[in-house]
């Protein structure tokens, strides 16, 4: 029989102040509560009450505000209480699919996290959050969460690192936005620590087989196949780096 020996701290959400909220669209003013959270107790059953994260990422984790409707709040308390449930409930099953019978309760904590994101509230502007790192949030809440608090090699894997590293290539989004999202995913490769990146085959950039003609005389690579080109080493750097033996290693 087998179960989690060690407990999941939390966060705690609360109550900042209530505030006004005017409606992009309609106009309409409505009173929303304001709550923050505190990562106090998660901090010192896991890490001696010590910071977790750089100070960038912590002072911007302390300085978040969240917009919450009763819709969310409840929704992000039946997720995080079924999560619990989940990481507590005794298993016949092999200990070495351990990464697997834990998704249900890690896909629980990340909709908890990706809920809350989602209402960050910017206190300048009075409106929900859209500065550039508003992209990294969700990814930024789950490492924090998961840090200290299960296995290296699992934390990569819950907090959804794999995805980040897709999203960076999303054409649809800013320079800046893209900007935060290599800054906070080298952050990370460093905590990371060093080790021995896998061996994997090298991608092979295949070139067109009609180039476009700038004039009779010279040829150019299309501005299209630059961009793959650019992707496609994306790729080969993260399969290189030790973010992806962690990402690898919590699969197996």
């Amino acid at each position: 029989m087998l179960s989690n020996t060690s407990k999941l701290y939390f966060p705690k959400l609360v109550f900042d102040k209530a505030v006004t909220f005017t409606h992009n669209v309609t106009s309409e003013i409505k009173p929303i509560n304001l709550y923050r959270l505190d990562w106090t107790r998660k901090m010192s059953k896991c890490n001696q009450g010590q910071s977790e994260l750089s100070s960038e990422y912590e002072e911007l984790l302390a300085s978040l505000r969240f917009a919450v409707t009763d819709g969310y709040l409840k929704e992000i308390r039946r997720c995080s209480w079924r999560a619990i449930e989940e990481w507590n409930t005794l298993r016949l099953i092999d200990t070495s699919i351990k990464s697997i019978y834990l998704l249900p309760a890690s896909s629980y904590i990340q909709v908890s996290f990706r809920l809350l994101a989602d209402c960050t509230y910017d206190m300048d502007k009075s409106y929900f959050y859209r500065k550039e790192d508003k992209v990294i949030l969700p990814y930024l809440l789950l490492y924090k969460f998961w840090k200290n608090q299960t296995t290296n090699t699992l934390i990569f894997n819950f907090a959804q690192f794999s995805e980040l590293l897709t999203l960076s290539m999303n054409d649809s989004l800013r320079d800046d936005e893209i900007k935060a999202i290599n800054k906070f995913l080298s952050y990370i490769d460093k905590e990371s620590g060093p080790g021995e990146p896998p061996k994997v085959l090298p991608i092979e950039i295949v070139p067109p087989v009609t180039p476009v003609l700038i004039d009779k005389n010279q040829e150019q690579i299309p501005d299209m196949y630059k961009e793959e080109e650019q992707r496609m080493k994306k790729i080969q750097d993260y399969l290189t780096s030790p973010l992806y033996k962690k990402d690898t290693d919590a699969n197996e």
